[in-house]
């Protein structure tokens, strides 16, 4: 599980780093750096959101049922508080620093599971385990 966890983690900064540059590196050039911090900071509880994930869920699996249930629950409230802080925090500034938040949070979130999905297709198709039940 920690080397799963770890390739996990990798992944999460890949797609951090592709984010900041597909995101953040036009704004900066268009001279727009408070949306690209913004859309930086989105990114940012993203990582942070799927980072913690893992966390919850690694410590979930070594501990009895009614343990992982309350990880897992403890997690997801503390996830959502730090989303909210995030984008609160950016609609505050303003409507556009919002959106560049919203946008930044949204495209590591499809990054990360984009690359969860392709590599749980790629395992499955090692292992021969298909789930259409061939």
């Amino acid at each position: 599980m920690s080397n799963f966890l770890s390739e996990y983690l990798r992944q999460i900064a890949r797609a951090f780093a592709l984010t900041a540059l597909a995101g953040s590196v036009p704004l900066l050039l268009s001279g727009e750096a408070g949306l690209a911090g913004a859309s930086l900071a989105g990114a940012g509880a993203a990582a942070l959101y799927f980072w913690q994930l893992a966390q919850r869920l690694l410590r979930a699996s070594r501990g009895t049922v009614a343990a992982g249930r309350i990880q897992v629950q403890l997690g997801l409230v503390l996830m959502l508080v730090l989303i909210f802080a995030v984008l609160w925090a950016a609609s505050t500034m303003g409507t556009q620093y919002f959106f560049a938040a919203v946008g930044g949070f949204f495209l590591l979130h499809v990054l990360v599971m984009a690359q969860l999905i392709i590599r749980e297709m790629r395992s499955g198709k090692q292992s021969g385990d298909f789930p259409q039940g061939r």
